[in-house]
């Protein structure tokens, strides 16, 4: 359920025009058991060590294990390679040091969330499950989290991209120019993630051909494509004057350039025009098409490059803000 959670939240905030903060993409902290963290004055005495100082706050390593067992839970669930305790240990430590140092930010630049923003959050989420408020108070439970807790996580997540709209949003330019770049490759990459089934009719061509030989066996191929067409080719896979291949399921890249050319702007069902290389003439007749199954509008890319834009932008600026700051990591 938090995973859920988690991404039905994340499409709240994109409704509402909020970026998600980098703690919230790595899809560790929002539906946790979240402890402020303590002054340096009241820490002493309960926690057994501080494992980092964030200006005023610390970092506690209980604080820190709990982070650490959220990110190996989620890297489960994505089903990657599980990198090392020491990789995984410092990713932790440096999503909390970004969600200290971004709520401490926020508090100073008076940047706050209300009930409605929040009540709104939660409506998102049970409309979309079609649950109830105690069908929600029950999951949350089985997670070991109250529904108080889990509004307090809302808060301080969209506290955090409250701010980064605040702080960077103006800074993000995405150029027409950029985005339309950006869809012709995209749909290249879709052209080359395609795969087609098609057969091909070969009529080969001797070596040192005439002008003549050459034409005769153009107009071969032309009265084969049309028997094609009328679908009365004789189904033959070699008659002695023609020969026909079956390509089986092929990508672009695999095939020869000329066939590709072609092939690309076909569809099911359709047959080709002769074409014309160099041992002879080709009539393609594509069987089958088949594109991923998933795809993006250009709305959707130019979305996608405008949060890829503005993540990169809150890193940058999250490098000068830990400039300015104290932070001290202990071993």
């Amino acid at each position: 359920m938090n995973n859920q959670l988690l991404t039905l939240f994340r499409s709240f905030l994109r409704r509402q025009g909020l970026v998600l903060s980098l703690s919230l993409l790595s899809a560790v902290i929002l539906c946790c058991s979240y402890r402020p963290a303590l002054a340096l004055s009241e820490s002493h005495h309960l926690v057994d060590r501080i494992v980092a100082v964030v200006n005023h706050q610390v970092i506690t390593q209980r604080q820190l294990e709990q982070q650490i067992t959220r990110l190996v839970q989620h890297i489960k669930s994505i089903n990657v390679a599980m990198p090392s305790e020491q990789m995984i240990r410092e990713k932790a430590l440096e999503q909390l040091i970004n969600r200290f140092l971004q709520l401490q930010i926020a508090k100073r630049a008076h940047i706050e969330v209300k009930e409605q923003s929040i009540d709104g959050a939660l409506k998102h989420i049970m409309d979309q499950e079609h649950i109830t408020q105690a069908e929600l108070e029950e999951q949350l439970a089985k997670d070991g989290m109250t529904l108080s807790a889990y509004r307090q996580e809302m808060r301080l997540e969209l506290t955090i991209s409250k701010l980064q709209q605040v702080m960077i949003s103006e800074r993000v330019n995405v150029t027409e120019t950029k985005i339309e770049d950006t869809w012709k490759a995209y749909k290249q990459q879709i052209e080359q993630d395609t795969v087609y089934h098609f057969k091909d009719i070969f009529i080969e061509l001797p070596d040192g051909a005439s002008i003549k030989a050459v034409q005769a066996k153009r107009a071969q191929a032309q009265a084969l494509l049309k028997l094609q067409r009328q679908d009365k080719l004789p189904a033959v896979t070699d008659s002695g004057e023609f020969v026909i291949k079956d390509w089986g399921m092929q990508h672009l890249s695999s095939l020869p350039t000329a066939f590709a050319k072609v092939i690309i702007h076909m569809r099911e069902g359709q047959s080709s025009q002769p074409i014309q290389t160099g041992d002879g003439f080709h009539v393609l007749h594509l069987l089958i098409k088949k594109a991923p199954s998933q795809q993006m509008t250009r709305l959707q890319v130019a979305n996608n490059l405008r949060q890829k834009e503005f993540f990169e932008a809150v890193k940058d600026w999250l490098i000068k803000q830990k400039g300015h700051a104290y932070i001290k990591i202990f071993d």
